[in-house]
């Protein structure tokens, strides 16, 4: 998250959310499978999976579309 933090905000904010999910998603398998699963591979595959696609997909995105006028 401090990478993504020194990018930008919506890096941040995508890594952020997508690692609470990892975690949510950890506690339901916890659930599942009762037994000890390990708690970081979900979120941290996660996180850098939505770090590429926002930095290089959707940070472009947004910039074209704040530069583009946009007329009522």
């Amino acid at each position: 998250m401090a990478k993504s933090a020194e990018y930008s905000f919506p890096c941040f904010i995508s890594s952020f959310l997508v690692i609470l999910a990892g975690l949510g998603g950890t506690l339901v398998l916890l659930a599942v499978y009762k037994h000890a699963l390990p708690a970081l591979p979900i979120s941290i595959f996660l996180a850098v999976v939505f770090y590429i696609v926002v930095r290089f997909v959707t940070e472009p995105w947004i910039h074209v579309v704040m530069n583009t006028p946009f007329y009522v």
